[in-house]
Formats: structure tokens, C-alpha cells, sequence
């Protein structure tokens, strides 16, 4: 997962659908605790929020997805550090069962113009730790979004899974929800929030097309 901004260049035309909607209604998801193997964990709220789906298809399996691009560290660290500029992504646990993978990073993105309420409230190094729980068994990668300003306030979570398109091809979907309880400037914040993970997951999904087609050669 990811959001910061990114050149507005290397996005264009590469989102194949982006859905976004305004909801207030009450809500309970997995949440994904790092060393519980429960997938009965859920948070619950009950406020404005807003919810993104994007969709992006690969030339590869499901297999080849996860295991080279996914959850390498090294491409992880190609598209992050050297195509989207972020300042930092650093995986900082990692573990394994039979069941599950969990990995918990640490990030800070290239943060485009934020408007002036922003800024005032969280200044210029917007960071998270994203917190992931990988179901072997469903292909699912659940996903808690944790800012190192403003926790309590901003919640962002998310849900990544693949479709087959065949035996060589397959689409990537990710959908997030973003919720922001502040009073003025909440709707400010979630929009910039979907506007940088719009922009990063496009400019990902051109990298990841690129670094295939390496793969395969």
C-alpha cells in the first residue's frame, strides 16, 4: 500500500477503474493484528467515510504476483525508494506460519503541496507504518494503515486480492476505506489521502508492468 505523491506524468492513463464514494454507515472489516492468526478481529466506527477500489491487470499468475513481485523486498524497495521517491520504506517485521504471513513497514512518502490546513496539523514528514496480514488460504492481504500524526484521528484501511484473467494474466484490486474525524478539515485530508493513493498505485502499476516484462525475458 501506498500514498505520497508522485510525478503526475508517470500515472497518466494507467488506472483501468478507480471507484470512489462518500459513505456514512457503520462498518466491520478485518483488521489485520500482527501475531493473531483471528481472522474475527474488526474494528468498528460509525462516521463519514470514504471508499476507494482501484483495479490494475498483470502478464502474470497469481503465484508469480505474490511471490516476485509482492512480497519481494527488493522490488518493494525499487518502486518505493527509486520510482514513487519515497524517503523512506523499511520492513521492520516479517513473519511466517502455515497460515499467514504478517509484515509490518515502516514508510515515508514524497509528500506533494499539502494545503495549508494540513500542514499546520501534521507538518511536512507524513509518515506510517503499515501493518499487513497476508490469509494463504483466501489470497488476501488485509492491511492497517497507522500515521505517525494524527492515529487517532485517521484511520485508513485496506484489502488486496487478485482475479485470474486466464493461466498468464491477472487483476490486481485493491480497496481502501479512509476515514477522518476532524472536525473542518476531515474531508480536506481524506481527499489528499485518496488523491496521493490514486497517483502511487497507478505510477506502482506501471513499474510493475516494466518489471515483469524484465522477468520474462
Amino acid at each position: 500500500m501506498a500514498f505520497g505523491g508522485v510525478p503526475t506524468n508517470a500515472a497518466d492513463g494507467l488506472c483501468e477503474g478507480v471507484r470512489i464514494r462518500g459513505e456514512y454507515r457503520r462498518v466491520r472489516e478485518p483488521i489485520p493484528k500482527i501475531g493473531d492468526d483471528s481472522t474475527n478481529s474488526c474494528y468498528e466506527f460509525s462516521c463519514p467515510m470514504t471508499a476507494l477500489r482501484i483495479e490494475h491487470s498483470f502478464e502474470c499468475d497469481e503465484n508469480t504476483f505474490w511471490d516476485k513481485i509482492f512480497f519481494s523486498e527488493q522490488f518493494n524497495r525499487d518502486m518505493y525508494m527509486q520510482r514513487l521517491q519515497f524517503k523512506k520504506w523499511e520492513v521492520t517485521d516479517y513473519r511466517e506460519s502455515d497460515s499467514t504471513i504478517y509484515r509490518t513497514v515502516d514508510v515515508v512518502p514524497k509528500v506533494g503541496d499539502l494545503p495549508g490546513a494540513i500542514k499546520s496539523l501534521i507538518g511536512e514528514n507524513l509518515g506510517y507504518r503499515e501493518e499487513g496480514r497476508f490469509d494463504k488460504q483466501s489470497r488476501r492481504y488485509f492491511v492497517n494503515v497507522v500515521p505517525t500524526a494524527l492515529a487517532d484521528k485517521v484511520s485508513v484501511v485496506g484489502e488486496t486480492w487478485l482475479q485470474p484473467l486466464g493461466e498468464t494474466r491477472c487483476k490486481r484490486i485493491f480497496e481502501a476505506q479512509v476515514t477522518v474525524k476532524m472536525f473542518g478539515v476531515g474531508s480536506i485530508i481524506e481527499k489528499k489521502i485518496i488523491a496521493d493513493l490514486q497517483l502511487s498505485y497507478n505510477a506502482g502499476a506501471a513499474f510493475t508492468s516494466e518489471y515483469l516484462r524484465t522477468l520474462a525475458k
